[in-house]
């Protein structure tokens, strides 16, 4: 099945005989309907449009396999991946500290969704690939948590935030990378110099003397200029990391990931 899962399956031929009914579709399979286009073709459309009420009347068959219920049944035949979202997402780290055991995890609408085994097992410390599959909560939207060194890291979406889409696909990219945390700052005659340590997508926020922090530009640099300062005047200074734009995809990072704060203040 989906989760790589593996069945043994009994088989009586014997039953399937003894016990066939007089209309094998109607007591076998799901409801369906079936109309035809103006041009002839025939229209097959089974009525469940979810997975949960995606059932067969007698998912033994008569018998023929006995001991068979609707959930192993559907498992068996992936019903679950053709009523469900999919989602696949890459978590990256630029820093390269991703591990065997890093993850992520869906919250949605209450219930928690774990990745699928993938066809193949890629994985470097910088890259890591996810597959999703969430066959119910159709319309809710996506919450988005990593799992790092076993704990749990919040994340956000920067921009759109995914919705539930049934018997959809969609894919986006996560980025984990920690803000650095050893940002330092100078003045340097008539401006302030500070230091990011290395290149990276930031918005940087300032406050002045007492005041609060306030948003005063986004950029892709490894370093920031603020020529907007005056005397005696003690500027501190910090940075989110990875809010870009993710073009042709969701884009998610790490909630609150700010640099350390440095201060300084002008001659």
């Amino acid at each position: 099945d989906s989760d790589n899962n593996d069945y043994t399956v009994q088989i009586n031929l014997g039953n399937f005989f003894a016990n066939l009914p007089q209309n094998p579709k109607q007591s076998w399979l799901p409801t369906y309907t079936v109309d035809t286009t103006a041009h002839g073709s025939i229209l097959w459309r089974w009525q469940a449009q979810d997975y949960a009420s995606f059932t067969f009347p007698d998912p033994t068959f008569g018998g023929l396999f006995p001991g068979m219920t609707n959930e192993t049944l559907k498992r068996i035949m992936h019903i679950d991946e053709a009523f469900a979202w999919k989602f696949s997402v890459s978590m990256n780290d630029d820093n390269g500290l991703l591990n065997s055991g890093s993850s992520l995890k869906l919250l949605i609408n209450g219930t928690t969704y774990l990745p699928k085994p993938m066809s193949y097992n890629y994985f470097s410390p910088s890259w890591k690939d996810f597959y999703f599959l969430v066959p119910n909560n159709n319309n809710q939207t996506v919450q988005i948590i990593a799992i790092i060194n076993g704990a749990d890291v919040p994340l956000q979406f920067s921009g759109l935030v995914p919705v539930v889409r049934l018997k959809s696909n969609d894919y986006g990219s996560v980025n984990v990378t920690q803000a650095p945390q050893n940002i330092t700052a100078q003045y340097v005659q008539t401006h302030i110099e500070i230091n990011l340590q290395r290149y990276s997508y930031y918005k940087m926020e300032r406050a002045v003397n007492t005041g609060t922090f306030a948003p005063v530009d986004s950029f892709y640099n490894s370093s920031y200029t603020d020529y907007n300062v005056a005397g005696k005047t003690t500027y501190k200074y910090r940075a989110s990391l990875g809010q870009g734009s993710y073009w042709g995809g969701y884009y998610a990072t790490r909630q609150n990931n700010y640099t350390n704060t440095v201060s300084i203040t002008t001659p």
